[in-house]
């Protein structure tokens, strides 16, 4: 029955948090229903891991998630009751049912079984925030006439930002002119409405007194179906004017502005305030124009009752210098609040023919759609010595690794004196342009080269290649569409000698053959600039690993397409991984640590292909043992993986002993860098499980 190996989609499926189990008695073996003795069903994470399948009795993972769903081992409980215990993640509204169960009928009391309590900020799921629907338009600011506006907003609460999750990104407010004349009363200099209009009153205020140009006149009084007034009276009499006399045509012309409402948020908050203005300085009058603009006006701002940062410290405490080749810079106070009202510049002045980059690690300034009230502005000066002012920057927003034209970039953070955030942290680094090229933003290529890294080579058609960037995308000739025929292309990845090389494949399209005879690529792997050991022969038949991962800071590729049949080609990432010295395990793109037992007293641990995305599908078990015999401390350096309440896709977790039977102390998604860890004994047991859909950077983390 093929109804039996249905798959399930996310969501359909509660697994009480608990890792997958190959040997639960609820799991079909390896010739479950098979008619031809061939197998139906095999892990595709590790074949041969364990056998699944078995019916000699409960595993313990199926003790354990009875004992979860049961909460045998809750402790607590009222008399006739085991304790409340819970296996649901908490929800958008930072909220979990809890239950228990009647361990004794005759002591029970008459009390619920289940409840709804409220969760841990810990515990909480991260939640980008998403907007409401637009209110409706507030009244026209214009109470007859045109050049009124209209106000409405949308409130960034569907869902409300939780955790470290982002703002909206997008206007909060919008605006749009409009016009008042359902109650007015119009004169015009004439027996029509094709005459020339002499002025057009509403509400309470006398208007001045009219002359006509001829004998005729036509007053049009309109009113809608809301409210009423006493309605107006006036009198008329005819005026003898002198021939060749006609009365002063006066335009009108605002008066002031007039004072701010008050922030239509009276908590905390983003709102807006209005002004108005009228045209009576003078008004139109005889025929005169009515103002030209809007009567009214509105702005954004903060709500009185806002949570008011630490005092402001002086200028000099948050001006710093930096003039080290690397570092790390963080904001007053990070990761608490920065203050209110400070302007600080962070000078980074490294050595002169090198130039600054910058790579963002956090970030967190109070958002306004303009970046009105706090944000972070970088200075940087141009080939010239032109100073180069990059936009504002506010909000939750990441920004992007930046490269800059000089040796001298400042960092500027500006805040008001109302909200703030935790600021930002980032990592700095000088360089050089490498390779047939000069220092600069833009790198100036030597003859014979193009491209943005200077990479792309004239011959062979653009399709020789040299990579020196620590970060860079290669792709065969014309990606994504068809390479040409006819091509041998020599593609060099040459980083400085204390990098090596983590490649991971994005797209691999090349011509079948058997043996690859027609169209290949061949990777080698370059150790000590000269020789060259040969990874592979790779075709659309046998593709290159996902991960590859040189030995040194070198690799060749070398494509070649005959004169016939071609395809889309290849696309591939690569890093850098810096070679840490003294480091109990090389960085590279392979699943190294996978399955290993480390006995070093401290070293650097990274995720397999870290910090390029991690693979699908990976199942990955090592342990930390102390020589010394004492606690383990884990400090996390970086984090992200694919997030999802409860970590059921892609997590990592960690065991205080030398086995998965010991106590979690942690599993943890997302991008949140997790809290340290300090073991109860020398040993901690690693796993690391990723499913087949998203794929993130991974972790990183140091252990002592």
């Amino acid at each position: 029955n093929q109804g039996n190996f249905a798959k399930y989609k996310r969501g359909e499926i509660d697994s009480l948090s608990k890792p997958y189990d190959y040997g639960s008695i609820m799991h079909y073996e390896l010739y479950a229903y098979s008619r031809n003795g061939k197998k139906t069903i095999d892990p595709i994470r590790d074949p041969g891991f364990i056998h699944i399948g078995q019916r000699d009795g409960l595993s313990s993972g199926d003790v354990d998630k009875i004992n979860t769903l049961y909460a045998c081992q809750a402790e607590g409980g009222e008399q006739g009751w085991s304790g409340w215990q819970y296996y649901k993640t908490c929800n958008s509204n930072c909220e979990r049912l809890v239950y228990r169960f009647c361990l004794n009928e005759t002591e029970c009391s008459k009390e619920l079984m289940y409840k709804t309590i409220k969760c841990s900020a810990e515990e909480c799921p991260d939640i980008d925030g998403g907007w409401s629907n637009w209110a409706e338009w507030s009244i026209c600011t214009r109470s007859c006439g045109h050049g009124g506006i209209q106000i409405r907003q949308r409130l960034c609460d569907n869902p409300s930002v939780q955790g470290n999750g982002r703002y909206c990104q997008g206007d909060r407010f919008q605006a749009r002119d409009c016009d008042n004349v359902a109650q007015c009363r119009e004169i015009y200099d004439g027996p029509s409405k094709e005459s020339r209009l002499l002025g057009k009153f509403c509400g309470n205020q006398l208007p001045d007194r009219l002359v006509t140009s001829g004998n005729n006149a036509l007053l049009h009084f309109s009113s809608d179906d809301t409210v009423e007034k006493s309605g107006f009276k006036l009198v008329y009499q005819p005026v003898q004017e002198p021939v060749g006399q006609r009365p002063q045509v006066i335009d009108g012309q605002w008066n002031e502005w007039s004072k701010w409402s008050d922030c239509s948020e009276k908590n905390c908050g983003f709102g807006f305030k209005l002004r108005s203005r009228l045209c009576i300085n003078p008004p139109p009058s005889n025929g005169g124009k009515v103002c030209i603009g809007r009567s009214g006006d509105f702005s954004l701002c903060t709500g009185p009752n806002c949570h008011k940062a630490v005092d402001v410290k002086s200028a000099s405490a948050c001006d710093q210098t930096f003039t080290a080749p690397s570092g790390t810079i963080t904001t007053q106070n990070y990761p608490n609040l920065y203050p209110i009202n400070i302007d600080c510049s962070y000078t980074i002045q490294v050595a002169s023919g090198s130039v600054v980059k910058l790579e963002w690690i956090d970030f967190d300034v109070e958002y306004d759609m303009k970046c009105a009230y706090d944000y972070v502005t970088v200075f940087d000066l141009d080939t010239t010595g032109k100073l180069i002012t990059g936009p504002k920057m506010c909000g939750k927003t990441l920004p992007n690794l930046q490269h800059f034209q000089s040796n001298k970039v400042i960092v500027s953070l500006k805040s008001d004196v109302s909200i703030t955030g935790r600021g930002f942290k980032l990592k700095y680094s000088s360089g050089t342009c490498q390779h047939n090229y000069t220092t600069g933003y833009t790198c100036l290529c030597a003859p014979q080269y193009s491209g943005a890294s200077c990479e792309i080579s004239a011959g062979q058609g653009g399709c020789n290649r040299k990579f020196t960037a620590v970060t860079g995308v290669v792709e065969s000739k014309n990606y994504p569409s068809n390479y040409d025929n006819s091509l041998d292309c020599n593609i060099t990845i040459q980083l400085p000698t204390n990098y090596k090389i983590s490649m991971t494949w994005e797209d691999f399209a090349v011509e079948d053959d058997y043996n690859c005879g027609y169209d290949n690529l061949i990777i080698y792997d370059v150790v000590g600039n000269t020789n060259q050991k040969k990874l592979g022969k790779y075709c659309e038949r046998a593709p290159p690993p996902h991960h590859l991962s040189s030995s040194e800071n070198s690799l060749l590729l070398q494509f070649h397409s005959d004169e016939s049949e071609t395809r889309k080609g290849f696309r591939a990432k690569y890093v850098g991984v810096p070679v840490v010295p003294g480091s109990t395990i090389t960085p590279t793109a392979s699943s190294a640590i996978c399955g290993t037992n480390i006995h070093q007293i401290s070293g650097d641990i990274r995720s397999p292909g870290y910090p390029v995305a991690y693979s699908k599908y990976r199942y990955c078990i090592f342990k930390i043992f102390n020589p010394q015999s004492e606690p383990l401390k884990v400090t996390w350096i970086d984090f992200e993986l694919e997030n999802a309440n409860g970590c059921l896709y892609d997590f990592i977790a960690v065991y205080d002993g030398s086995h998965m039977s010991a106590p979690r102390i942690l599993k943890a998604c997302g991008d949140k860098i997790p809290a340290p860890i300090i073991s109860s004994g020398p040993v901690l047991t690693f796993e690391f499980r990723t499913d087949g859909d998203t794929e993130k950077k991974g972790f990183h983390f140091r252990y002592e």
